[in-house]
C-alpha cells in the first residue's frame, strides 16, 4: 500500500482544505517531513490512518480530537485518500463530523458515520458505504488491521525505546496484536478451566465419600482413626460395617419377640383396668343420686309454701287492672292537646329558621357576586404566565445536561483515584511477596549447596588411591572434597525449602499479575476522565498514577456543580410557580362557570324562602286557636306520665298473676323430680353389689411399669432399625463412591499437569507459557531481520540476542533482550546502551518487526513507511549509518518518510514535505525538493 494523494478538510491544524501530493515524491527512496514542533507533521499520518480505519494512528487520541478548532460550525471534518494497492488505484472518503450550534449559541460536536470506498473499476460509484463496512473492506484489501498497519508502516514518536526495553509481558501483548498469538492464550485458559473443573469434581467426590463415612455409627479407637481418614481406610470401614449390619439384624429379631410378649401383657391389664373404672363410676353415681334426692324433697316443700302465698295476692291484681282502664279512656284527649302545643312550638321554630335562612341566602348571593368578579380578574393575570412556561422549561433542560456532565466528571475522577489507591496497595503486596520469594530462594540455594557439599565430602572419605572414583571413574584423586564441618542438611529439608521457594514465587507472580491488571484499570479510568474533561472544554493531561494532578479541575467541577445546582433550584421554583399559575387559570375558568350556575340556583332558593315564610305565618295562627279550644275540655295532665302510670298498673297486675302460675308449675316439677330420683337410686343399688373398683390403684401401677418397659424396647428397636437403614445405604453406595473418587483424582492430576505445562506454572521449571513459547520463534525471526540493519548502523559492533536463560524461575520469561558487543566480546543488558546506541538498536528492532509483520500477514507488502523523530540523539557517523540503512530499506519499490526537524536531515534529504503554521494556528503543506524556510 502506498499513498498517492491526501486531502484534509477542517482536520487538526489544517483548518482549510489541504492536499498532499505523495505521488510527486516518486515510487521509492527517502523523503523528509519537516517543520517546527507542533505544526502538524505527525497529523499527516493520523489523517492516512483515519481515512483507512476511522481512528487516528496514536493510542492516546480520540477521533473527536482531530476536528480543527478553527473550523466553522457548519464545516465538515473529512479526509480523502487516493492509494495504490495490488497494482490498482483506490479512493476512500471518510467524514468525522461537524459542530452543531444550539439556540443559545453553544457549540457541540456531532460524530458522523459517513464513509465511502471507490474501486478502480467503478470510480464514480462507491462499492462500500458506512464507516464499519468501509473499515472491514480496507482490512480485507490491505490484509492488515489498524494495529498491524501501525507496526508495519509507522514507527511513532516515543515508541522506539519502548519497543527495545519492553519486558516479556509487554512484548507478549504487542506480538499478540501483530501476529494473532491470542489463540495459544485461549487454549491455555481453556486448559486451566478444564483443570479447575476436574479439581472441583475431585473435591466433590472426596466430599461425598467423607459425607458418606460421617454417617457411620461404629465404636472403638481403631474405627475412630478410620472415620478420620475415610479415603485411606475405605476397605476396612466397608468390611467392619458389613459385620456390624449382621449383628444388628440378629439383635433386631430378639427385640421383636420381647416386644410382642410385653404387648400381650399390656392388653390383659388394660381390660382389667377398664372394668375397675366402670365399677368406680357407678359407685360415684349412687352417692350423687342420694344427695340429689334429699335436695329435691326440700325444694318440693318450699314450692308448696310459696304457691299458697301467691294465691292470696290475686284480688289486688284485679283492682290494679280497673284503675288502668279508667286512665286509658282519658289518654286520647291528653295526647291531642299535647300534639297541638307541639305543633305551635314547631311552627314558631320553623318560622325563625326560615327567617334566618332568608337572611343567610341574601348574604350568600352578595358573596357569590363578589367572588365571580375576583375570578375574572385572576384569570386575566394567569393567562399571561402560560406564555413563558415553555421557554423556562427549555432553559432548565439545558442546565440539567451541563450539571450531569460535571457530575459524571467528578465520579470519573473519584473512580480514577480509588483505582490508583487499590493499585498502590497491590503493588505493595507484590513487593512484599517478591522479597519473600527472594529470601526463600536464597535459603533454598544455600541448603542445596550445603547438602551437595556434604555428600561430596562423605564420598571423598571412601576414595582410595589406585581405585576408580564411583562418580567419574578416575584412578587418581588429586583434590578430594573436604569433609563438611557442620550438620549436613537432609534431602527432605532441601526439598521443603525448594517447595517453599516455589510457593513464594507463585504468590509473587500472582501479585504481579494482579497489580498489572489494576494498573490497566487505572489507565482506563484516566482515559475516561480525560475524555469527559475534554467534552466540557478542559484540556487535561496527567500520568496514570497521579490523580492529585486533577485536584484543581475537580475543584472547578465541584464549584460548577454547586452553581448549576443552585441555578437548577431557581429554575424549579420558577417552573413550579408558572405551572401552578397555569393550572390556576384552568381552575378559574371552571370556577367561574360553576359560580354563575350557583348564583342562579341561590337566587331561586331565596324566592322560595320568602314564599315559605308567609305560609308558616298562616299555619301558626290556626294552631294557636286549636290549643285554646282543647284546654277547655281536658284536665291539665301530661299524656306521657298518664301512659307510664297505665303501664305500671298493668305490669304489676300481670306480675302477680304470672307469679301464681309459675309457682304452681314449680310445685309440679318438684314432685316429678323427687319420683325420678327415687327410681334411679333403686336401680344403682342393685348394680353396685360385688364391685371390683378397690383394685384400680394396684392395676394402674402395674400397667405403668409394663408401658415403660414396652416404650424402652420400642425405642431400642427404632434406634437399631435406623442404624441398619443408614448402614445399608452406606454399604450400597460405598463402592461407587470409592470408584468415582479414584477416577476424579486421576483426571484432575492429568489435567492439572497439562494446564501447568501450557501456562508455564510447573514447579522448578522456567516460567514460559505456551503463547510465549510460540512467540519465541517469531521473535527470533524479528531479531535476525533487525540485526542485519543494526550491524550496518553500528559498523559491525552490536548484535541483539534473545536471553536464553532467565535470571530466576520466579516470573514468566522468554522475550528478554541482551546486546552483544563484538568489540569487547561481552553480552549485556540493552538498558546499558547509550542514547544514540539505544536509538539505533530500537530503530533496527522496529524495522525488523515491521518486516516480520508483513511476512506473517499473507505476504502483504507496504510500499510506504513513516519514521517519527528520534534522529536528534545520533552523532554524524551514526546518522550516516542510519540513513544508509534506511536507503537500503527503500530500495526497490518502497518509499520511506522521515518525520523530523533535525537540520542535518534537511540538508541531506532533497525530497521534502514542509509543514508550516501561521499565527492563528492554521497549518499548510508544501511538497518539493530542497525546500527552505
Amino acid at each position: 500500500m502506498r499513498p498517492l494523494k491526501l486531502t484534509m478538510q477542517a482536520f487538526g491544524p489544517y483548518a482549510r482544505d489541504c492536499t498532499v501530493d505523495f505521488a510527486s515524491l516518486g515510487d521509492n527512496g527517502l523523503y523528509l517531513i519537516t517543520g517546527e514542533t507542533g505544526a502538524g507533521k505527525t497529523m499527516l499520518f493520523d489523517a492516512i490512518t483515519f481515512a483507512l480505519y476511522g481512528e487516528p494512528s496514536g493510542s492516546g487520541r480520540d477521533a473527536q480530537m482531530l476536528r480543527s478548532k478553527q473550523a466553522a460550525p457548519g464545516e465538515v471534518t473529512a479526509v480523502e485518500l487516493d492509494f495504490l494497492c495490488r497494482g490498482k488505484q483506490w479512493h476512500i472518503r471518510r467524514v468525522l463530523g461537524r459542530d452543531k450550534v444550539s439556540r443559545d449559541g453553544e457549540r457541540s460536536f456531532v460524530r458522523s458515520g459517513d464513509a465511502e470506498l471507490f474501486s478502480p473499476d467503478e470510480p464514480d460509484t462507491p462499492i462500500v458505504t458506512k464507516s464499519k463496512d468501509v473499515t472491514k473492506a480496507v482490512e480485507e484489501l490491505l490484509g492488515l488491521n489498524r494495529e498491524q498497519f501501525r507496526g508495519c508502516a509507522m514507527i511513532a514518536q516515543g515508541e522506539f525505546r519502548d519497543i527495545l526495553y519492553a519486558p516479556t509481558s509487554e512484548r507478549l501483548v504487542l506480538f499478540r496484536k501483530l501476529f494473532g498469538t491470542h489463540l495459544y492464550d485461549r487454549l491455555t485458559l481453556r486448559l486451566g478451566e478444564e483443570a479447575a473443573q476436574a479439581k472441583a469434581a475431585y473435591e466433590n467426590a472426596r466430599s461425598e465419600l467423607i459425607h458418606l463415612a460421617s454417617r457411620i455409627r461404629l465404636s472403638g479407637e481403631e474405627c475412630a482413626d478410620w472415620l478420620a481418614e475415610p479415603a485411606v481406610y475405605a476397605a476396612d470401614l466397608e468390611s467392619t460395617l458389613a459385620d456390624g449390619v449382621d449383628r444388628d439384624k440378629e439383635a433386631l429379631a430378639a427385640l421383636g419377640e420381647a416386644i410382642r410378649k410385653a404387648e400381650a401383657e399390656k392388653s390383659e391389664l388394660t381390660a382389667q383396668i377398664t372394668t375397675a373404672k366402670e365399677d368406680e363410676k357407678r359407685m360415684a353415681q349412687k352417692a350423687e343420686t342420694e344427695k340429689a334426692l334429699a335436695d329435691a324433697a326440700e325444694k318440693r316443700v318450699l314450692a308448696e309454701k310459696l304457691f299458697e302465698e301467691a294465691k292470696e295476692a290475686l284480688p289486688l291484681a284485679r283492682k290494679k287492672r280497673e284503675e288502668a282502664a279508667r286512665l286509658e279512656a282519658l289518654l286520647p284527649l291528653c295526647r291531642e292537646l299535647e300534639n297541638a302545643g307541639k305543633r305551635v312550638s314547631g311552627l314558631e321554630s320553623a318560622r325563625e329558621e326560615k327567617s334566618t335562612e332568608q337572611a343567610w341566602l341574601a348574604d350568600r348571593l352578595e358573596k357569590i357576586t363578589e367572588r365571580l368578579v375576583q375570578y375574572r380578574t385572576e384569570a386575566d393575570a394567569a393567562g399571561e404566565a402560560r406564555v413563558t412556561l415553555g421557554e423556562t422549561e427549555a432553559l432548565r433542560q439545558k442546565n440539567e445536561e451541563t450539571l450531569r456532565l460535571y457530575r459524571e466528571l467528578t465520579e470519573a475522577g473519584e473512580a480514577w483515584a480509588e483505582s490508583v489507591r487499590i493499585w498502590q496497595a497491590a503493588a505493595q503486596v507484590y513487593r512484599k511477596r517478591s522479597d519473600e520469594a527472594d529470601a526463600a530462594g536464597e535459603i533454598s540455594r544455600k541448603l542445596e549447596k550445603a547438602h551437595l557439599d556434604g555428600q561430596a565430602g562423605i564420598l571423598a572419605r571412601t576414595l582410595t588411591a589406585g581405585e576408580p572414583c564411583p562418580v567419574c571413574g578416575s584412578l587418581s584423586h588429586p583434590a578430594p572434597a573436604p569433609c563438611h564441618d557442620g550438620e549436613i542438611p537432609a534431602e527432605d529439608a532441601v526439598r521443603d525449602a525448594r517447595t517453599r521457594w516455589e510457593a513464594a514465587s507463585a504468590r509473587a507472580a500472582e501479585a504481579s499479575h494482579k497489580a498489572g491488571i489494576l494498573r490497566g484499570s487505572s489507565e482506563q479510568m484516566l482515559a475516561d476522565f480525560s475524555s469527559r474533561a475534554q467534552a466540557l472544554g478542559y484540556s487535561f493531561d496527567a500520568e496514570w498514577n497521579r490523580p492529585d494532578m486533577a485536584e484543581a479541575l475537580l475543584q472547578t467541577a465541584a464549584e460548577r456543580i454547586g452553581e448549576e445546582e443552585a441555578r437548577q433550584k431557581e429554575f424549579d421554583k420558577t417552573i413550579e410557580a408558572l405551572r401552578q399559575t397555569t393550572d390556576r387559570y384552568r381552575d378559574l375558568l371552571d370556577r367561574m362557570q360553576r359560580g354563575e350556575a350557583l348564583h342562579a340556583q341561590e337566587t331561586a332558593r331565596h324566592q322560595e324562602s320568602v314564599s315559605a315564610l308567609a305560609a308558616l305565618d298562616a299555619a301558626l295562627e290556626e294552631a294557636v286557636a286549636q290549643v285554646r279550644t282543647l284546654q277547655t275540655r281536658v284536665p291539665d295532665r301530661d299524656p306521657a306520665e298518664t301512659e307510664r302510670e297505665i303501664g305500671t298498673l298493668t305490669a304489676e297486675a300481670a306480675a302477680l298473676e304470672d307469679n301464681c302460675t309459675a309457682l304452681e308449675a314449680r310445685l309440679a316439677e318438684a314432685d316429678r323430680l323427687e319420683n325420678t330420683l327415687s327410681a334411679r337410686l333403686g336401680a344403682l343399688a342393685s348394680q353396685t353389689n360385688g364391685t371390683f373398683a378397690h383394685r384400680l390403684p394396684e392395676l394402674q401401677k402395674c400397667f405403668g411399669e409394663k408401658e415403660a418397659r414396652l416404650a424402652a424396647l420400642r425405642e431400642e428397636e427404632g434406634a437399631l432399625r435406623t442404624r441398619l437403614h443408614i448402614h445399608g445405604e452406606i454399604l450400597a453406595g460405598f463402592p461407587a463412591c470409592r470408584k468415582a473418587l479414584a477416577e476424579a483424582e486421576t483426571l484432575y492430576r492429568r489435567r492439572k499437569h497439562l494446564s501447568d505445562t501450557a501456562s508455564g506454572s510447573l514447579g522448578g521449571k522456567e516460567k514460559m507459557p505456551l503463547e510465549t513459547y510460540a512467540q519465541l520463534h517469531l521473535f527470533d525471526r524479528v531479531l535476525r531481520r533487525a540485526n542485519v540493519r543494526l550491524m550496518t548502523m553500528s559498523e559491525g559492533r552490536y548484535e541483539l540476542r534473545r536471553r536464553e536463560e532467565a535470571d530466576n524461575i520466579r516470573s514468566k520469561t522468554g522475550l528478554e533482550l541482551d546486546v552483544t558487543d563484538h568489540y569487547s566480546g561481552v553480552s549485556r543488558n540493552v538498558r546499558t546502551l547509550s542514547g544514540g546506541e539505544a536509538f539505533k538498536a530500537s530503530l533496527a528492532l522496529a524495522l525488523g518487526l515491521a518486516d516480520e509483520t508483513e511476512s506473517v500477514s499473507g505476504g502483504v507488502h507496504i510500499d510506504a513507511m513513516f519514521l517519527d523523530e528520534g534522529f536528534g540523539s545520533l552523532d554524524n557517523a551514526s546518522l550516516e549509518n542510519a540513513l544508509a540503512t534506511l536507503a537500503q530499506l527503500s530500495d526497490g519499490c518502497r518509499l520511506v518518510g522521515i518525520i523530523s526537524h533535525v537540520e542535518q536531515l534537511r540538508e541531506r534529504i532533497d525530497r521534502q514535505i514542509l509543514v508550516t503554521k501561521d499565527r492563528t494556528g492554521v497549518s499548510r503543506v508544501t511538497v518539493g525538493c530542497g525546500i527552505q524556510n
